[in-house]
């Protein structure tokens, strides 16, 4: 029983140290009000380090929690190193969660004086330092006022202030879950989906009318199950973006630079295994967006830029995909300098002639770096190939574009590895593929055209929009003569439209996602695999994937 209690505290912990980190920033950031959340996270935290016989956090937080009560009360105010202090604090409750030995009763700990009480001391006695007396004519009132709250930078942006993350939503009460019991439940209603579609075939194509009722009712249900079971995996992108608050204040503080972290789309739904996988190659390109994509402040403000850079993040849902994106206001990425390094390296000839979109893959080759030295945070080699590898794994794709003296943006584009799609079903020559139905704009049929022809644009409403033709890019070979017409679907994914031929359409579909094999995981254009109802595999295909394949064959064949 205390076992399964502590591992409740040990789930519960994390969000409060998340919560004092969070709190702890946006005093920093000259938010009043955050005294208070920090105040009330360590209280809690002292009280449920007791409850399950955590004596050494529960005495250090109660220090902690006096020091901030005078904070609190106005009897001392904050001078500009009390918020690392502070941080360093949180960072001792989190060491303390770690120590093997960290659950004892209040005898054993006396007894036991571990060493560690040394750090608590340094920790503790740094703030005490930071902490200054409160002169008569200051603010003294609970929450600190604004002339209690000395700022370094004055010229601080609001809009970087108010707007580092977006607000959590309200606490609901709940319980917790295993992601194995979640992955479990998903798996089965994905199971449930096949054999429903099976139920439904076999219902519509039977006499009787019993039959086809119940095979709708249980249509309806599992669709309802469905979606049920899919937003218990669902988690908002700010549970990703508040990771980045604290790395990115250390880092600038640490480079001697001023910069704020800007988040946009932080109620956008991901899957927990996007939220789970990007944690680490989204945090390098935050990272790199400090270290390569800002300025000095005194360079920016000869540059006649705000002394203060911005990082912004933001997520987004487009049809079936998310784009996530890193964006900073710096001096933008010098592809001349990148060529040179290429061809230094030996990865482009002196004599080529690249596109700019080509030289700026260099970025991503293994070992690849233009920094003139090596420090904690660049000039390795190793970073955005490691990123764009750990983003592949995931099904998607990572991007950059870049304006000299402007700033650079990455983009990070995911399917939705969400188990179950809304899918459009179709077949050509004889195989069956499924688009999902999120990713189709429009669909019409049209005069079967001349095959010598090889158009590579078509005319849709008075625009030019690409063709791929899928019978040679996947090498499908005709057993017999197509028929004298062709179904047409105008797809479109990231605002690049695609458009694709078909022998027929058959219609929307609901699908379970089934992870290809290691031999097809690589193949350009496919996310995965469906098993349908009669047992027949189709292929789900990427629309993005396949735009940028259609657009690589173009640019060769025009070089």
């Amino acid at each position: 029983m205390l076992s399964d209690i502590r591992a409740a505290f040990a789930a519960e912990s994390e969000e409060i140290l998340a919560a004092m980190e969070e709190a702890i920033l946006a005093l920093e950031r000259g938010d009043q009000g955050a005294v208070d959340k920090l105040f009330r996270a360590v209280h809690t935290l002292k009280g449920s380090s007791g409850i399950v016989g955590l004596a050494a956090l529960e005495r250090y937080a109660h220090k902690l929690e006096t020091r901030l009560g005078t904070i609190r009360s106005g009897q001392k105010l904050p001078s500009q190193e009390a918020y690392g202090a502070l941080l360093a604090c949180k960072d001792r409750c989190a060491a303390i969660l770690a120590l093997p030995n960290a659950y004892m009763d209040e005898g054993q700990a006396e007894r036991a004086v571990p060493p560690e009480d040394k750090l608590d001391d340094a920790s503790l006695e740094r703030l005490d330092a930071a902490l200054v007396e409160a002169r008569d004519d200051a603010d003294t009132s609970p929450g600190l006022g604004a002339s209690a709250m000395p700022i370094d930078d004055a010229e601080q942006e609001p809009e970087a202030a108010a707007d580092s993350g977006s607000p959590r939503k309200a606490h609901q009460p709940g319980v917790r879950v295993p992601d194995a019991k979640l992955d479990a439940l998903v798996n089965l209603v994905g199971e449930m989906v096949t054999m429903q579609a099976q139920l439904t075939r076999i219902s519509a194509e039977s006499a009787n009318h019993e039959l086809q009722s119940v095979g709708e009712g249980i249509r309806r249900l599992v669709g309802e199950l469905r979606s049920a079971a899919m937003e218990l995996r669902l988690v908002t992108a700010d549970t990703l973006f508040s990771r980045f608050s604290r790395p990115v204040r250390d880092m600038a503080k640490a480079l001697g630079k001023k910069v704020s972290l800007v988040t946009d789309g932080g109620s956008t739904e991901l899957d927990k295994s996007i939220v789970d996988g990007l944690a680490e190659p989204l945090l390098h390109l935050v990272r790199n967006a400090v270290d390569h994509g800002t300025e000095t402040p005194d360079e920016r403000e000869r540059l006649g830029k705000p002394r203060s850079g911005t990082v912004r993040v933001s997520a987004s849902h487009e049809g079936a995909s998310v784009r996530i994106m890193v964006e900073d206001d710096g001096p933008g990425i010098d592809t001349a300098r990148i060529l040179d390094k290429a061809r230094e390296l030996g990865l482009a000839a002196r004599e080529a002639r690249l596109s700019r979109e080509d030289i700026l893959q260099f970025m991503f080759q293994p070992g690849f770096s233009t920094a003139q030295t090596v420090s904690t945070v660049s000039g390795r080699g190793f970073g955005l190939d490691i990123v764009k590898s750990a983003v592949e794994r995931l099904g998607g794709s990572l991007s950059v574009d870049t304006e000299q003296g402007r700033g650079t943006r990455f983009f990070i584009d995911l399917p939705l590895t969400i188990a179950i799609i809304d899918g459009f079903l179709a077949e050509l020559e004889g195989r069956l593929f499924v688009l999902p139905l999120a990713n189709v704009a429009e669909c019409w049929e049209r005069p079967r055209p001349d095959p010598a022809a090889r158009e590579r644009l078509l005319e849709r409403r008075g625009e030019l929009v690409p063709e791929l033709d899928l019978e040679r890019f996947f090498g499908l070979i005709r057993k017999s003569a197509p028929g004298p017409s062709q179904a047409m679907v105008l797809a479109v994914a990231y605002g690049k439209r695609l458009a694709l031929a078909f022998d027929a359409l058959i219609g929307g579909y609901q699908t379970v996602i089934k992870p290809l094999g290691e031999l097809a995981s690589h193949l350009p254009g496919v996310s995965g695999a469906a098993i349908l109802p009669n047992g027949t595999v189709a292929l789900i295909l990427d629309v993005a994937g396949l735009a940028r394949a259609n657009k690589e064959t173009a640019a060769t064949k025009a070089g």
